[in-house]
């Protein structure tokens, strides 16, 4: 059986389009799967209260993201009792609740100590912050530390002492840690 060139062309349209439609479908499946699958967002926070949590919450408020606040350390009836304070209405974690599951998931350190940042780069993991660090990095997850909670040098230090802190920043950046200065910039 010989089909015409006329009859070939309309059959190729025919598949073109029922292809087309296919992958269209297969298209908004996965748009909805993201969707669905939003980015889990984590806030560490010092068990001891920061002011500049005041800002950081203000406008992690306004952005009216799902976020989940992760104390590092015990005392997470203060932080809660703090947390009811400024109506933030997050769920509150402790470190040992808090389990990376995907490389969907970020971590945002809106405060973080020098001695922390020390501790990361060494690859040390004797404190809550570099424990939560770990998990993040054995799973994927992204890390941002706000750069104003970044503990700063005073400018007495000796210049040798700079250059070995400036080094450990340096050496952070290179674990793929971002240092950020807008929460926005990643939700």
């Amino acid at each position: 059986m010989s089909v015409s060139e006329k009859d070939f062309n309309a059959i190729l349209r025919k598949i073109i389009r029922q292809v087309l439609i296919e992958q269209e479908k297969i298209s908004s499946e996965q748009q909805l799967l993201s969707l669905k699958e939003e980015k889990k967002i984590y806030i560490a926070v010092n068990e001891e209260w920061d002011n500049r949590y005041y800002l950081f919450f203000e406008e992690l408020k306004k952005l009216n993201k799902n976020v989940k606040i992760l104390i590092l350390g015990d005392k997470v009836d203060e932080f809660r009792t703090k947390a009811q304070e400024l109506k933030l209405g997050y769920d509150i974690l402790t470190v040992k609740e808090f389990k990376v599951e995907s490389d969907n998931e970020m971590v945002v350190f809106p405060v973080i100590s020098r001695n922390d940042i020390i501790d990361i780069a060494s690859c040390t993991d004797k404190t809550a912050t570099t424990k939560v660090v770990r998990r993040c990095f054995e799973e994927g997850a992204k890390i941002y530390f706000m750069k104003f909670g970044i503990e700063k040098l005073t400018g007495k230090e000796p210049e040798k002492y700079k250059q070995r802190i400036l080094a450990y920043y340096r050496e952070i950046l290179e674990f793929n840690i971002e240092m950020i200065d807008d929460i926005r910039a990643v939700m």
